[in-house]
C-alpha cells in the first residue's frame, strides 16, 4: 500500500475507500503516511479541521506533536540524510474568525521557523483528492529513481526522550504566538525565564506594573542572544503583551 491511513481517521478511511486502495493501521505518528513503491517513507501527514488545530494549540498538544515530527524526521535520515522526508500539516475546513490570530500565527511558525509545510483543504473530498495527487507525485519520483527517504520500514520508528525537551521549550513556543513576539525576542526572554513555570513564579513577585515591565529591558541583540546587529531590547508595549499572556 502507498497511502497509509490511522486506522481512528474514519470518515477519510470511508471517501478514500471510493477512490482506490488504501491500508490502514493504528500509527504511532501522523494521521496519513505516503509511500514510494520500495515502502520507505515519504511524506507524513498530520491533518487537522481548524477547530482541531485551534484545541491543540490551547491544550499544548500542537506543540508536542510537532516536536514528535520533527524528532522523526530527524531520527529517521537514512542513505538519503533526511532530505525527503516531507512533513505536511494537511488543515482542513474554514477558519473561524474567533480564533484567527493563534491558529494562523502557529501555521506560520510551522513554517518559517520548523520547515513543516502546511496545506489547506476545503473539505473532507478535497483532503482525499489531494492525498491520491500526492500519492501519484511519489510515485513518479520512485520511478524516476530517487527514493524516497531510506527509512527501513514506516512501524520501527526511533524517539529520544522528548518530555524533557517539550517542557524546556515550551515557553518558546507559547511566545511566539504572541503577535509582535519575534523567535529572536522569544530566544532572548528564554535565555532568562527558561520556561514557563520559572516566569509565572517571577510574575508572582512582581507587582501589576513591575509586571507589565519585566521583560522590556531584556536585550536581543548581540548581548542578548548572540544574533543581530544591535542592543535592542524587547520594549514595553511587547513586555505588556506578555504579562497580558499570563495574568
Amino acid at each position: 500500500m502507498t497511502i497509509l491511513i490511522d486506522s481512528r481517521e474514519l470518515q477519510i478511511i470511508e471517501e478514500c475507500n471510493k477512490m482506490g486502495e488504501i491500508g490502514t493501521k493504528q500509527l504511532p505518528i501522523g494521521d496519513i503516511i505516503i509511500t514510494n513503491n520500495t515502502d520507505n517513507l515519504c511524506v507524513i501527514i498530520e491533518r487537522k479541521t481548524w477547530n482541531d488545530l485551534y484545541s491543540s494549540i490551547i491544550s499544548n498538544r500542537f506543540s508536542e506533536q510537532r516536536e514528535r515530527l520533527k524528532e522523526f524526521r530527524v531520527n529517521n535520515k537514512g542513505d538519503n540524510g533526511g532530505k525527503n522526508i516531507v512533513v505536511i500539516y494537511l488543515v482542513e475546513g474554514t477558519c473561524n474568525v474567533k480564533y484567527k490570530k493563534i491558529t494562523t500565527g502557529a501555521i506560520e511558525n510551522l513554517i518559517l521557523f520548523h520547515n513543516i509545510s502546511v496545506i489547506y483543504s476545503k473539505s473532507v473530498q478535497d483532503s482525499v483528492d489531494q492525498l491520491f495527487r500526492m500519492d501519484k507525485k511519489v510515485q513518479v519520483y520512485s520511478t524516476n529513481g530517487i527514493n524516497g527517504c531510506g527509512v527501513s520500514g514506516v512501524v520501527e520508528i526511533k524517539y529520544t526522550e522528548r518530555k524533557t525537551k517539550i517542557i524546556e521549550n515550551m515557553l518558546f513556543y507559547h511566545l511566539t504566538l504572541i503577535p509582535g513576539v519575534s523567535a529572536k525576542i522569544a530566544n532572548a526572554i528564554t535565555l532568562k525565564y527558561p520556561t514557563v513555570q520559572v516566569l509565572l513564579e517571577e510574575f508572582k513577585t512582581c507587582s501589576r506594573e513591575d509586571g507589565i515591565n519585566l521583560c522590556s529591558d531584556i536585550l536581543i541583540g548581540p548581548s542578548g542572544t548572540g544574533n543581530g546587529n544591535s542592543n535592542r531590547r524587547v520594549g514595553k508595549s511587547i513586555s505588556e503583551k506578555i504579562y497580558n499572556t499570563y495574568n
